[in-house]
């Protein structure tokens, strides 16, 4: 980072915003993922010139895919049906990710010839990337160097069937009945022995990240997680606790062995037992600041992005803002991808296992000189009382409300149906009560009809009431989220309900806790962004100072019309 120089002293105060972090913190985190794993001349870029202002870097880089359609006629047909039958409509672009998990699918029922064909295609298109890579990349000495290198690298671990690690090898020898599958992760155990196919992506990008910075002349190491197997069989006797616990010490010793001698370590974004959850590659990345910090050094994790926090989506909404500064709290309401508003950026767990250590984290685009306007910092501090800051919006797949006194009465009703829907794999997302209703939005369960039916059964068949006529569906929603750091400042929600009367948009829910961080309101679909845009409008765009001074005008008028009819009557 250009103007910024190594720290020179230790505890130092807090930092006041991204730029204060980035300036007061020697080891930089970075999780590497999306798109911009891919991006290996800039990434290149990035690395050293932070290497040059003498940081230490640890990048846990994830599988490469891109979201750039020239690579959709890519993707296998059996990924698109996922794709589709999971999201409704299949995403452009290739997921190296996706595919291996196809390919354990297809391994499971002794589809090999499907398999190799996928494995042929996560080949082709890697090996596209990098070669584009390559070519454009004029600080690139010796291309054809490390075009072959690279080359190399693929071959190594995708398409060598001598190489008892590489992907072709695994498909050729697995048997169907070794392949597992456990939460997240697909795995070919035979005996001892376990492999993950799932992280074979993230391998493979480590691998091919270290090679393109050695072609760059940037000096790098790999941070490796020790003995896996280890790890592993802790996990098949079940000591999760134990198997997370040995990773720590494993990234211990190796960091020891590599920190003293390595400016930039990289690692892949795969480790086990974490693979099996969700969001493995950020809480690898998390996992590795951990102990990092353990280690005493002075650490700031990085979020990698287009823009850093805005105040709304900068493609969609204008005038949006860059918010400079966020507790863990109001970012976890941002990105949660089950009650939250589902601004990715970080999984929610990963997220608290950085604040558990009061690990600073740093949004930024990392390739505009960083500054205090243009860096969101994440990090606890005590807020003062401003409202709305932050406006966003999702879809929700479905609504249902249940209209009936005679059960919402019954002592246990309400833990019956959550403990239904849990049975069922639905996540309820927001919950509105009444006396005589009570109703529900769901941040997953895509087969909502199949859903409600079976529902509606289990109330005639449970409370003896008819189901069609007491539980009522309503699908094309989407959730609007008005949120803040602290929003104790009286007429938040008539700010809201104004702004929102006034775009013409109906509010089918509201939902607040006591927390005075979230608003939710829940509409109908093809109102969401005219509802996000005034809610923006009101909140970020107009000065409090003038909307009070509109209001109080406007409220003597109202005042002097009530007094004029009540004097008529």
């Amino acid at each position: 980072m250009e103007g910024i120089s190594p720290m020179a002293h230790r505890n130092t105060p807090p930092p006041a915003n991204g730029y204060d972090a980035l300036l007061n913190n020697d080891v930089y985190v970075t999780k590497i993922g999306g798109d911009n794993a891919g991006k290996l001349a800039s990434n290149a870029n990035i690395v050293h010139r932070r290497a040059q202002n003498m940081r230490t870097q640890i990048l846990a880089v994830s599988a490469i895919r891109s979201s750039h359609p020239s690579f959709s006629d890519m993707t296998h047909p059996f990924v698109i049906e996922k794709e589709l039958a999971t999201n409704g409509k299949r995403k452009p672009g290739f997921n190296t990710t996706s595919h291996l998990i196809a390919i354990a699918r297809a391994l499971a029922r002794n589809d090999r010839p499907a398999a190799e064909d996928m494995a042929g295609r996560i080949s082709a298109f890697t090996r596209s990337i990098v070669d584009g890579e390559v070519i454009q990349d004029g600080l690139m000495e010796d291309r054809e160097r490390t075009r072959a290198r690279l080359q190399g690298c693929i071959t190594r671990t995708i398409d060598d069937p001598d190489d008892p690690h590489s992907l072709q090898s695994l498909i050729s020898n697995a048997h169907p009945a070794h392949i597992r599958h456990v939460g997240e992760d697909w795995l070919l155990t035979e005996g001892n022995h376990s492999q993950s196919i799932t992280g074979i992506g993230e391998r493979l990008a480590q691998s091919v990240t270290r090679t393109y910075f050695e072609g760059r002349n940037v000096p790098s190491a790999e941070l490796d997680n020790g003995d896996e197997q280890t790890i592993y069989s802790m996990m098949w006797q079940g000591d999760v606790s134990g198997a997370r616990g040995q990773l720590c010490e494993n990234l211990r010793q190796s960091l020891q062995r590599t920190l003293s001698s390595r400016r930039v370590l990289i690692a892949g974004g795969y480790a086990p037992p974490l693979g099996t959850e969700r969001g493995y590659s950020d809480k690898t990345g998390a996992l590795i600041a951990h102990v990092v910090h353990q280690l005493g050094q002075q650490i700031v994790y990085l979020i990698e992005k287009a823009k850093p926090i805005m105040s709304a989506d900068p493609n969609n909404v204008h005038g949006t803002r860059v918010i400079p500064n966020m507790t863990p709290f109001l970012a976890k309401e941002l990105f949660g991808n089950a009650r939250g508003a589902d601004a990715g950026a970080l999984h929610p767990e990963a997220l608290d296992m950085l604040a558990e250590d009061d690990i600073p984290i740093v949004v930024l685009n990392a390739e505009e000189e960083p500054a205090p306007h243009n860096t969101t910092l994440i990090q606890a501090f005590n807020p003062e009382p401003n409202g709305v800051e932050i406006v966003h919006s999702r879809s929700v797949p479905f609504a249902l409300q249940i209209v009936t006194g005679k059960m919402i009465g019954q002592t246990g009703f309400e833990e019956d149906i959550a403990r239904w829907f849990a049975e069922h794999n639905v996540s309820i997302q927001h919950i509105a009560t009444s006396e005589g209703s009570i109703s529900y939005t769901f941040d997953n369960g895509k087969e909502s009809a199949a859903t409600v039916a079976a529902l509606r059964q289990h109330v005639h068949d449970r409370y003896g009431v008819n189901g069609e006529e007491v539980i009522q569906a309503v699908d094309h929603l989407a959730v609007v989220y008005c949120l803040g750091n602290d929003m104790r400042t009286p007429g938040q929600a008539e700010k809201a309900t104004f702004a929102l009367h006034g775009a013409g948009v109906n509010i089918r829910m509201i939902t607040q806790g006591l927390n005075q961080s979230v608003m939710a309101f829940l509409v109908d679909k093809d109102d969401a962004s005219r509802a996000v845009q005034a809610l923006h409008d009101i909140f970020i765009t107009l000065p409090d100072g003038v909307y009070r001074i509109l209001m109080d005008e406007t409220r003597l008028r109202i005042a002097g019309a009530v007094t004029a009819l009540r004097q008529q009557m």
